[in-house]
């Protein structure tokens, strides 16, 4: 036991024991979590996905606070704060990165090809993208929860020709440059032209553009049965959505959705993997990463796509939805 009266008497030793003793305390205390993981959320309405992970985490033994400390960014999609993230995670040397969706994921996995700090992604496409090597056996660093961008897309549309079984023509937004949408684009406009359907294309690179291209200079481009979206982060930032679903209220047409929270607020219905459950999948396999195991030797996951539909807008639209769709909804909105 110290003799801290015997210290007293020793002119300033105290001071600089007491010094001592609590950084070594507050050095124990901030070591006793194991790893330091990173989320980057590029988008806030798939931040829930971070929720999941960190919740599953848990329950897999890896405690926040004690085994383990996160840094999670939201950036609610500004590319030059996703990279800071990116960067400032490279630079902390954490044990791994969480990042969603398709270009946060990318960025996680240039920002690490150096000091291979292991990548788990979710919500991220692979097809056009050289994300991964192979989904079996993903190589390198990094692996994750797929986003089937080109199915969904072309389910979505396929969901709209059963509400409006009179479709003929279909508008589009999207940001040229999002690395999900080249093979999503390619499926949709297959499809289209299969269904003959007449796809009104908007490419646009900003949301300033977006918010220009959904005026339309010349209403017959955008005269259409429905809107669509994209699997983009620009359809979905703070100030994309409102644009869109402003542009269908205008019109009285429906909105086929590509995230959760847009059923929730405009569009008809959504169909697309559920956040909680695509951080929960991912944060099994970082669980395993953290173990030990390499991330490239893990095979990408595929979850499962839920529906949503929103009868009240169903019904606000003068649409009548089928009970056929109404059975097979995993949630309705009424």
């Amino acid at each position: 036991m110290f003799n801290f009266k015997a210290l007293k008497k020793a002119d300033g030793l105290l001071p600089l024991l007491l010094c001592v003793l609590l950084f070594a305390a507050g050095s124990a205390a901030a070591g006793q979590a194991r790893y330091r993981v990173g989320i980057l959320s590029g988008i806030d309405g798939f931040a829930p996905m971070g929720d999941g992970f960190i919740a599953r985490m848990a329950e897999l033994g890896y405690l926040e606070g004690k085994d383990v400390v996160y840094d999670f960014r939201k950036t609610n999609a500004d590319p030059a704060a996703a990279q800071k993230a990116i960067d400032d995670f490279v630079a902390a040397k954490v044990d791994l990165i969480y990042a969603f969706p398709s270009a946060p994921a990318m960025l996680a996995k240039l920002g690490t090809a150096k000091n291979r700090i292991p990548v788990v992604f979710s919500c991220a496409t692979l097809e056009g993208t050289t994300l991964i090597a192979n989904p079996q056996k993903p190589g390198g660093n990094i692996t994750g929860v797929r986003y089937p961008a080109p199915e969904l897309t072309v389910k979505r549309f396929e969901l709209l020709q059963e509400f409006l079984p009179g479709l003929r023509r279909l508008v589009i937004f999207y940001d040229s440059k999002y690395p999900a949408n080249p093979s999503a684009l390619e499926a949709l406009r297959s499809s289209a032209r299969a269904a003959g359907v007449k796809l009104l294309e908007h490419p646009v690179t900003t949301v300033a553009e977006l918010e220009r291209a959904v005026k339309c200079a010349k209403p017959a481009d955008c005269s259409a049965d429905a809107l669509l979206i994209m699997p983009d982060l620009l359809t979905q930032a703070p100030r994309g959505w409102p644009a869109l679903s402003g542009f269908a209220a205008r019109r009285n047409i429906p909105i086929a959705g590509s995230a959760n929270f847009q059923t929730d607020s405009g569009a008809l219905f959504s169909l697309i993997p559920d956040n909680i459950e695509t951080g929960r999948i991912a944060a099994e396999m970082a669980a395993k990463i953290l173990h030990g195991v390499p991330p490239g030797t893990l095979a990408v996951e595929n979850p499962e796509a839920r529906l949503t539909i929103s009868y009240k807008q169903a019904r606000k639209l003068g649409i009548s939805v089928p009970p056929g769709l109404l059975s097979r909804a995993d949630r309705i909105i009424r």
